[in-house]
């Protein structure tokens, strides 16, 4: 079973695509499906 290590948080245009690809591309990290949680979405 996989644990949560770490949230990326930021606001739009501020580069999180950008890191989630760089992270993405290391063997050893892993993502969940769904890139964005709607958290205080209505």
């Amino acid at each position: 079973m996989t644990h949560i290590d770490f949230i990326g948080i930021g606001a739009p245009k501020c580069g999180t695509t950008w890191l989630s690809a760089q992270l993405d591309a290391h063997p050893q990290m892993g993502f969940a499906p769904d890139k964005e949680v709607y958290y205080f979405a209505d």
